[in-house]
């Protein structure tokens, strides 16, 4: 909002003050609302609302349930591709041999 005040604020203001009728009274609000609240039979008490509290076992489990999710998605995202299984296909030519040493040290013949 501009901190300079529009030449026409003062003539709204001043035709406000002098075309004001007579009929025109303060309003009392704290009278009007004591008159609507009796004429409509209306309970001025307010009672605040008060929130329910989660028990502190929610509160953990909410807690477990976050860090167990977020742990599994860490560790299906941060996967290395040579932590899974790698297939090598090894073939021969008809009346070839070959001989084929798998991980553990086993040899194919």
């Amino acid at each position: 909002m501009p901190e300079q005040n529009d030449p026409r604020d003062e003539h709204i203001i001043d035709w406000l003050r002098t075309n004001r009728e007579d009929t025109d009274h303060p309003v009392d609000v704290d009278a009007a609302w004591s008159r609507l609240a009796a004429r409509n039979h209306i309970d001025t008490q307010v009672t605040p609302l008060r929130r329910r509290a989660i028990p502190r076992t929610w509160q953990i489990a909410a807690a477990l349930v976050a860090v167990a999710t977020g742990a599994t998605l860490w560790s299906r995202v941060t996967k290395t591709p040579s932590s899974s299984q790698v297939m090598r296909e090894v073939f021969a030519l008809n009346g070839q041999r070959t001989t084929l040493t798998l991980d553990g040290g086993i040899r194919v013949h």
